[in-house]
C-alpha cells in the first residue's frame, strides 16, 4: 500500500474537519481510484452545464460544504490544469472550508496542480495537515494516444477515470492535450484520417466544405478513401473538365480525390500538387505543362494526358493559355493542341512567326497532314503546291516561289490538264452522289487523302482545269447538269475567304488563321460522304469544286497594272471590257483579261483573306475526287525490317502486299519513292537518300495509304563490330 493511500485512509478515519488536497502522479491516480472504488465520488464533470461548457465551480464549492459522508472529489485538477490564476483562486478556499460534521472530502488532484498546492502548503503552515504532496515533483504525462473526445465534459469524464486524453474537440484551452477547434472540421478530419489529411492544407477547402465532408463521413460511417471511391470519379481524366469548371461540393470532392489519389508520375498528379484550391484547378491544368521542357522524359506522356483531360475545352477556356506560351519561344507549338479553334489558330500564328514545326504531328495532326506533299502526275504541280503551302503557312513568299509563279504565269502548265466535264461525264451513273465544295483547290488533296485513310475510304483523285476567269458563275455548270444525286453546295470555304465578318481580315490579323476552319469544313464534307456510303444511299461519292483560291495573291506586295478602262473584278484578278489589257502575265479569253500572277488590275479593292478569279495554279487547278468504301484490308509484310547499307550498298527494302495489287508507292521521311513490282505480291523499293536511323514507312496503293511500318537503317556489319 502506497504512502498516499495510507494518508487518505487515515484522513477518512480521522477527525479532520476540512477537505484533504492530495496531489498524485498518474500512476497513483489510478491506484487511488481502484483502492477507493466503493467510495462515493463527486465528479467535476457533473457540474458542466453543457457538453462544452465549463463546470460551475462556485456550485461545486457550495455543494462540498454541505455534503454528508465520505467522498473523493475527482476532475478538479484536470479542469484547472490550463488555468493558472483561476487554479490558485479556486483551490485556495478549500484549505479553510469547514465540512459538515463527520464528513470527509479527499480532493484528488493531478500532477498539474503540484505547483499551486505546494504554494498553499508553503504559505500557511497551519494547513499542512490538510495537504498531501508527493516527495518529488510528479511528471505530467505527455500525450501519446490518438483518442478523441468531444467537449470539456467528456474530457473531464475521461480524466476522472484516470485515463489520458490525446485529443479534445473544444472551444476551451486545455493544457497537456491536443485541442481541436470546435468550429474547425478540418482539424477533426485530420485527426481521424492523419495519413490522408497530412497531404492536405486547411485552405484547400472552405469551412463549409470541410464541415459537409465531416458530416457525410460521420453519417455514412466510412473512411475517406471508401467515401471518395463511392463518388465514382474514376477514371479521373474523363471527368476532369466537367468538375474543374464547376464550383459545387461534388466538384470540390473531385479535387480532394485528385490531391489524395494521384502522384507525380501523372500529369493530373502534377496539377494536383501545384493547385491549392479547387477554384484554380482548370488554370493550373492548362499551364503546368509549361513547366516541363520538351527535353524532359515526362513531356510526351504529360502532354498526351493533358490533351486528353482538356479534350472538350472551349475557346473561352483556352484563350488565356495562348497568351502564355510565348515563354516557350520557338518550342511553343509543342505545348499547343488542336482541341480548340483558338489553339489551332495560335499554332498557325506560331508557324508564321518562325516556331519549330517538329511537334506538329502530335499537336495539330490535321495541319501536319495539310502540309504533306501530294504527288501529282505532273511533278511541276507536286513541287509547286508543296512550295505554295509552305509560303501560305510561313506567311511570306520566298524569292524562288515568286520566280516560279512568274514563269508559270507565262507558260501556264495547267493547259495540259483536261477540262472538268471530261472527268465527270462518265461518273454520272445514277449511283454516284455529287458533293460540290465551292473554292476548294488541289492544295487540300494531301490532307483529303490522309483523312480518307482514317475514315476507311478508298480515294482516287484526278485534276482538271477550271474555266477562266475562276469564278463560280463560269464554273458551276457541271453541278447544274449533274443528273444524279447531289448535295446542296458547300459554300463555307468560299465565304471564309470573302467575308471578313466571319472573323478573318488581313488588316486585323495578317496570319492565315482561316486555314484552321477551312480544314474543318473539308473534314466535315468527307465525314458526310462516309455517312452516305455507309448508309447505302450511294455506291460512290464524287467531290468536285468550281475553282481554287489564292492566299499569296493577298499577302504579296500590291502591284497594280492598268486595266485600259475596263471594269476590274474580284479584287482585280480579272477585268472585262472592249479594250482588254495585254501582257505576258495576262490571259485574254472571251472578253476577259485574267491575271496569272500576284499582281492585280487597278480600280479594285484588295482582298482581305483569299481571292480567286485569276489564273495562278492554285486558282485554276481543281480536284475531282472519287470516294468509295474500302473493299477489304490489304496486308503488308516486310521482308527485311532492318536494312543494311555501306558505301556501295544502297538502302533497299523488300515487302509483300496481299491481296496482290499494282500502282504501289512508298513514303519515307517525307519523300516518295517509286516501287518496283518484282513478282506477284512482291515489291522492291530503293531509297538512296536514307541514312542510318529509324523511319516510318507508309505504303500506298494508288493514292491510298494501306500500311505504316517501322524500319531501321544501319551500317552493314554494325552488329558484328558491336561484339568487339
Amino acid at each position: 500500500m502506497s504512502d498516499t493511500i495510507s494518508k487518505i485512509e487515515k484522513y477518512f478515519n480521522g477527525t479532520l474537519a476540512y477537505p484533504l488536497m492530495v496531489v498524485v502522479s498518474p500512476e497513483e491516480y489510478k491506484e487511488v481510484l481502484e483502492t477507493f472504488s466503493n467510495t462515493s465520488k463527486i465528479k467535476v464533470s457533473d457540474y458542466c452545464v453543457g457538453k462544452d461548457k465549463e463546470p460551475d465551480t462556485d456550485k461545486l464549492h457550495a455543494d462540498i460544504k454541505n455534503v454528508a459522508g465520505k467522498y473523493l472529489l475527482i476532475g478538479l485538477g484536470d479542469y484547472l490544469a490550463s488555468k493558472s490564476e483561476l487554479a490558485r483562486k479556486t483551490l485556495a478556499p478549500y484549505k479553510d472550508l469547514l465540512l459538515q460534521a463527520e464528513s470527509r472530502v479527499a480532493i484528488l488532484l493531478s500532477a498539474h496542480m503540484f505547483p499551486f498546492v505546494k504554494d498553499i502548503y508553503n504559505a500557511d503552515p497551519r494547513v499542512r495537515t490538510r495537504i498531501v504532496l508527493p516527495k518529488i515533483t510528479p511528471s505530467v504525462v505527455s500525450v501519446s494516444n490518438n483518442a478523441l473526445v468531444y467537449g470539456i465534459k467528456a474530457y473531464l469524464e475521461t480524466c476522472e477515470k484516470g485515463e489520458v486524453v490525446g485529443h479534445v474537440k473544444t472551444a476551451r484551452t486545455i493544457q497537456g492535450t491536443n485541442v481541436i477547434n470546435a468550429e474547425c472540421a478540418f482539424d477533426e478530419l485530420r485527426h481521424k484520417f492523419p495519413n490522408e489529411f497530412n497531404r492536405l492544407l486547411k485552405n484547400t477547402g472552405t469551412a463549409e466544405n470541410w464541415g459537409e465532408l465531416l458530416e457525410s463521413l460521420n453519417k455514412t460511417k466510412k473512411n475517406i478513401g471508401k467515401y471518395l471511391a463511392e463518388q465514382k470519379f474514376a477514371p479521373l481524366e474523363y471527368t476532369f473538365l466537367d468538375y474543374a469548371k464547376r464550383s459545387d461540393y461534388t466538384a470540390w470532392l473531385y479535387f480532394i480525390n485528385l490531391k489524395l489519389n494521384t502522384d507525380s508520375k501523372s500529369y493530373l498528379g502534377l496539377v494536383a500538387s501545384g493547385c491549392e484550391t479547387r477554384s484554380n484547378l482548370l488554370s493550373v491544368a492548362k499551364t503546368s505543362i509549361l513547366d516541363i521542357p520538351i527535353t524532359d522524359n515526362r513531356f510526351k506522356s504529360f502532354y498526351e494526358q493533358r490533351k486528353a483531360i482538356l479534350k472538350n475545352a472551349s475557346d473561352v477556356d483556352m484563350a488565356d493559355f495562348t497568351s502564355k506560351i510565348a515563354v516557350r519561344g520557338t518550342d511553343r507549338i509543342a505545348y499547343l493542341t488542336d482541341n480548340t479553334p483558338v489553339e489551332r489558330k495560335e499554332t498557325i500564328i506560331a508557324l508564321c512567326d518562325g516556331a519549330k514545326n517538329d511537334a506538329l504531328l502530335l499537336s495539330y495532326p490535321d495541319l501536319y497532314l495539310y502540309m504533306q506533299k501530294f504527288i501529282f502526275e505532273d511533278n511541276r504541280f507536286t513541287e509547286y503546291f508543296k512550295a505554295y503551302k509552305n509560303c501560305k503557312l510561313t506567311n511570306k513568299i520566298d524569292d524562288d516561289f515568286a520566280t516560279l509563279v512568274g514563269e508559270y504565269a507565262e507558260s501556264r502548265p495547267y493547259n495540259s490538264l483536261p477540262a472538268r466535264p471530261s472527268l465527270l461525264s462518265d461518273l454520272d451513273d445514277g449511283n454516284t452522289l455529287l458533293i460540290f465544295i465551292d473554292a476548294m483547290g488541289v492544295e487540300y488533296l494531301g490532307y483529303i487523302k490522309e483523312k480518307c485513310a482514317e475514315l476507311n475510304l478508298r480515294f482516287v483523285a484526278k485534276t482538271a482545269r477550271a474555266e477562266l476567269p475562276t469564278v463560280t458563275v463560269n464554273n458551276k455548270i457541271f453541278f447544274e447538269e449533274w443528273k444524279g444525286k447531289k448535295e446542296t453546295p458547300i459554300k463555307d470555304l468560299d465565304e471564309l475567304k470573302h467575308h471578313p465578318e466571319r472573323g478573318y481580315d488581313f488588316d486585323k490579323s495578317p496570319y492565315p488563321i482561316h486555314l484552321a476552319e477551312e480544314l474543318e469544313v473539308v473534314k466535315t464534307a468527307l465525314e458526310r460522304a462516309k455517312i452516305k456510303l455507309d448508309a447505302g444511299e450511294c455506291q460512290k461519292v464524287v467531290i468536285a469544286s468550281d475553282h481554287g483560291a489564292s492566299r499569296l495573291a493577298v499577302i504579296s506586295p500590291d502591284v497594280q497594272i492598268p486595266n485600259n478602262g475596263c471594269i476590274s473584278k474580284s479584287s482585280g484578278r480579272y477585268c472585262v471590257g472592249e479594250n482588254l489589257p495585254n501582257a505576258l502575265n495576262i490571259v485574254t479569253d472571251g472578253g476577259y483579261a485574267v491575271i496569272a500572277d500576284y499582281s492585280r488590275f487597278e480600280g479594285s479593292r484588295i482582298a482581305s483573306v483569299e481571292t480567286h478569279g485569276g489564273a495562278t495554279l492554285e486558282e485554276v487547278i481543281v480536284p475531282v475526287i472519287e470516294l468509295t468504301l474500302s473493299n477489304g484490308v490489304q496486308e503488308v509484310t516486310l521482308g527485311n525490317k532492318v536494312i543494311e547499307v555501306s558505301f556501295n550498298i544502297v538502302p533497299t527494302l523488300i515487302f509483300f502486299v496481299v491481296p496482290d495489287c499494282d500502282n504501289i508507292t512508298a513514303l519515307v521521311d517525307g519523300e516518295f519513292y517509286e516501287v518496283e513490282k518484282v513478282e506477284k505480291s512482291k515489291f522492291k523499293v530503293v531509297m538512296p537518300n536514307l541514312k542510318k536511323g529509324n523511319y516510318k514507312l507508309d505504303v500506298f496503293e494508288n493514292q491510298n495509304r494501306i500500311a505504316s511500318k517501322e524500319i531501321t537503317v544501319k551500317s552493314k556489319g554494325f552488329a558484328e563490330r558491336d561484339l568487339f
